[in-house]
């Protein structure tokens, strides 16, 4: 929705230099009316840090002295590599109750001590489904305050503060440039650090890779032994330079390494949203000028990839020069985001300015404002002074006169104070009721964390997995995990049955799995609880430890998980709260499992069109070992209850022991124990 600013200014401090726009709203239509580029001597991550400030301010007082801000609205942008986003999706719960909850959920999701953090949200509604996911961006003070101190130092006031790659997001969106029926992946390739951007109907998604410009400079400098400005002259040359052959064999290996993350990154994205379908990518930043990156990055992503060297719904105005801007546009986007923000019309619109320089600017604003209002008050209060004297006598005659009436308006007063009284206690009850059934919603939210933790540590094989990649693939201890779901059930052992086919078996019925896991050996009444089920992969065959796959697997996840969860029921305890009276605790079954498809079984159902012919198994190399092939890959899945509830710890627990997990037999679980294939 348009603001009430009518002219507004994005500046974008980067590592190179200065980038800034300043956008007119002329009836439905932006104009711009202004821009500039500022480039620093040499680029700050080449400079000492003592002198990073000085040359931002240098540029700031180059842009004051050519610029007028009077009357703008001023944005500015901190860098993604400082700030961080996390998406949580909210309880149903009424819209005036939800900052309440987003503040609740701050303190649980923002890694630092929420004092020394800004931070803002945004509750995003999604159109297909009634969820809310809630927006929550932060940056810490320190960051923050040396950004907004060299504004301050040129005598530039910012009035709102957003996150780089949020306003880079919101300029993309806005200028209909991501795709609306499939995920669009923006990549702005600054100097120091690749933003990777997920647009995804209305969800988002953000991480920063350590990747840049920079990297193919320092690439330059090592192979040829040339100071950094020499190698970053040869590298936007090089297609022109006769050595143009050497200087890109030089730079290869960051090709690759700039596309291996951004697959890596794809990819983690896919895993978390399994329907997405990336359908197109969209190349920012200076550094797609190097000859060859757009072409490389498309043929080894295998997604359509498309420079943006326009902005389609911006109109230059009379006093910009086109092909000024149109070299600019590549660089121009968190700019054109950030003045957006400006004028009301973005899409994530969310402010990082720290409170406390909110008010110090709104009460220089309203000075003017508050002199003219004590002026006034005092001249109101000189009349009313006066006025008061006159009605005093007019008050004591009437006094006199109803004396005699007193007592029955006491009583009436009385009776509706009374009543009104009655109103506020049941309207209190109420309420009370209303937080006693939000507060069950809660009872059980510590459970699910607790089962990640476990989960988490179970798929924890390896203390160093980078060295795990440099032994053969069919010996790598490694566990990736695909998909971790849960299912709330009133009855979970009814539930598992009915899904799995498998009745609850008593300690008799199940030898081989050992006396471990808090599994009830009688049924009595229905148990709450969730149904987990978990599906990885992993490269392991065998080695001088493990005879087997299953074998591995059932030391890390079949054993390990009622391990786990020990030492997670030791953490939580039991909470008791007197209006409920709520047992927050879980206790595990014993996991069921079995194995899926194999890698070699999906790639000869699949068929992939190459000349006409199905694609040979040896087409599936090992991305760190070429001559290795991952078709051998086990695909597994295992399922498991979980019990919640006083009934299920009581039930649960082992006659000899307190604790409502059971010890593993000495011989844990080993190669007896054999999947079922499905």
């Amino acid at each position: 929705m348009p603001g009430k600013n009518k002219i507004a200014w994005g500046i974008d401090v980067g590592q190179y230099g200065l980038r800034a726009i300043k956008l007119e709203a002329a009836g439905g239509n932006l104009l711009v009316s202004d821009f500039e580029v500022i480039e620093y001597p040499e680029s700050l991550s080449s400079q000492p840090a003592a002198s990073h400030d000085q040359i931002i301010r240098q540029a700031l007082g180059e842009f004051t002295s050519k610029h007028s801000l009077k009357g703008a609205a001023i944005i500015i942008g901190v860098p993604g590599r400082n700030s961080q986003a996390r998406f949580v999706a909210l309880p149903p719960v009424e819209a005036k109750k939800i900052p309440q909850i987003v503040a609740f959920e701050a303190k649980q999701q923002i890694p630092f001590d929420i004092d020394d953090v800004v931070w803002d949200y945004q509750a995003i509604r999604m159109i297909d489904s009634p969820d809310v996911i809630a927006g929550i961006f932060f940056v810490k003070h320190d960051v923050v305050d040396s950004l907004l101190a060299n504004f301050q130092q040129a005598n530039i006031l910012a009035n709102q503060v957003q996150m780089a790659p949020m306003a880079l997001y919101n300029a993309l969106v806005h200028d209909g440039l991501t795709h609306p029926q499939g995920a669009t992946v923006i990549l702005d390739v600054g100097s120091a650090n690749t933003e990777f951007i997920v647009a995804d109907g209305q969800k988002v998604f953000h991480r920063t890779i350590p990747i840049g410009g920079n990297n193919f400079t320092q690439a330059l400098v090592k192979t040829f032994k040339l100071s950094f400005s020499k190698a970053e002259n040869l590298k936007r040359k090089c297609s022109t330079s006769k050595y143009a052959k050497q200087v890109f064999q030089a730079m290869r290996s960051v090709f690759s390494d700039l596309s291996s993350e951004v697959q890596r990154s794809i990819g983690f994205y896919t895993t978390l949203n399994r329907r997405a379908q990336i359908s197109r990518i969209l190349a920012m930043g200076n550094t797609f000028r190097l000859p060859g990156l757009q072409k490389y990055l498309q043929q080894s992503l295998r997604v359509e990839l498309i420079r943006v060297d326009q902005f389609s719904r911006l109109t230059l105005g009379p006093g910009v020069r086109t092909p000024a801007f149109s070299a600019a546009v590549l660089s121009m986007g968190v700019a054109y985001g950030l003045a957006l923000q400006g004028l009301g019309r973005a899409t994530i619109d969310i402010n990082l300015l720290p409170p406390r320089i909110a008010r110090q600017q709104l009460w220089r604003a309203k000075k003017p404002i508050l002199a003219a209002a004590v002026a006034l008050l005092a001249f109101i209060v000189a009349g009313t002074y006066a006025r008061n004297l006159r009605d005093l006598s007019v008050v004591n005659n009437l006094l006199e006169t109803t004396a005699a009436d007193a007592p029955i308006k006491v009583i009436t007063e009385a009776e509706k104070y009374a009543t009104h009284l009655a109103q506020t206690d049941a309207e209190i009850k109420k309420e009370r009721d209303k937080i006693a059934r939000y507060d069950e919603l809660l009872a059980y939210r510590e459970v699910l964390p607790a089962i990640m933790r476990v989960v988490s540590n179970c798929l924890h094989t390896s203390d160093n997995p980078d060295a795990e990649l440099l032994k053969s693939r069919s010996q790598r201890r490694l566990i990736f995990l695909q998909d971790l779901s849960s299912k709330y059930c009133e009855d979970v052992d009814q539930e598992y049955a009915k899904k799995y086919g498998k009745a609850e078996p008593t300690a008799a019925a199940a030898p081989a799995f050992g006396s471990y896991g808090a599994y009830p050996t009688t049924a009595t009444k229905p148990k709450k609880g969730f149904i987990m089920e978990l599906r990885g992969i992993t490269p392991f065959q065998k080695d001088s430890v493990y005879a087997d796959t299953w074998a591995f697997l059932s030391e890390h996840i079949i054993k390990g998980l009622p391990l786990k969860a020990k030492d997670e029921l030791d953490k939580l305890g039991v909470e008791k709260d007197d209006a409920l009276n709520r047992i927050v605790r879980f206790s595990l079954s014993p996991p069921e499992y079995y194995q899926t498809n194999s890698v070699e079984a999906v790639a000869k159902a699949k068929k992939i069109k190459k000349s006409d012919k199905e694609q040979p198994l040896d087409e599936f190399p090992d991305p760190n070992k070429p001559g290795e092939s991952m078709a051998k890959d086990t695909y597994f899945c295992i399922h498991w209850k979980v019990y919640i509830g006083q009934d299920a710890i009581e039930d649960s627990k082992d006659p000899k022991s307190d604790s409502p997990v059971r010890n593993l037999p000495s011989g844990g679980v080993g190669s007896g124990l054999r999947p079922q294939a499905h």
